[in-house]
């Protein structure tokens, strides 16, 4: 049996992979090249000047562009990001967090000069309240404590809390 005989009662048109056209008769056309590759650099060319209307820069030649418009620096220069760079430093290291043993012994019955000296200077202050952070050890954990308020009153140090 050939394969004339078995699809001798389909159409032409319905066979399994077939087309009722002959190739040779009807060549499929793919396309002209130099289409493809002018659409293709068209496209690039609109892809570039959306990408500088979405950044903000001019892409016509010679055209400004908006930061200059309004007398802005392009970036910062190299004197700009040494001055930065320069005011990044980090000041003294913090101090190593001691036991709240420690610490109570250390401000308990001082004046507000006298903790400073001993214990360093608060992460914040105000109403005779003086915070200092992560700077007490947690007995039980090990851990740094979160806070430990010292109290002040009558311009002594009279309590410590433990947070």
């Amino acid at each position: 049996m050939t394969r004339d005989d078995e699809d001798e009662g389909r159409p032409l048109a319905r066979r399994r992979g077939e087309d009722s056209r002959d190739d040779e008769e009807f060549p499929r056309r793919q396309g002209n090249p130099r289409v493809w590759v002018g659409g293709l650099a068209g496209l690039l060319v609109l892809a570039a000047f959306g990408l500088g209307v979405i950044v903000g820069r001019s892409t016509v030649a010679g055209e400004p562009s908006v930061e200059n418009r309004q007398g802005l620096p392009l970036g910062p220069g190299p004197q700009v990001a040494k001055q930065v760079q320069e005011q990044a430093v980090p000041g003294p290291p913090e101090p190593a967090p001691i036991s709240r043993e420690a610490f109570r012994a250390a401000v308990t019955g001082k004046t507000p000069a006298q903790v400073t000296a001993a214990v360093g200077k608060p992460a914040r202050d105000g109403d005779g309240v003086w915070h200092y952070v992560r700077r007490t050890l947690d007995p039980g954990t090990g851990a740094a404590d979160r806070d430990a308020a010292v109290t002040f009153e009558n311009g002594v140090a009279t309590g410590v809390a433990f947070e």
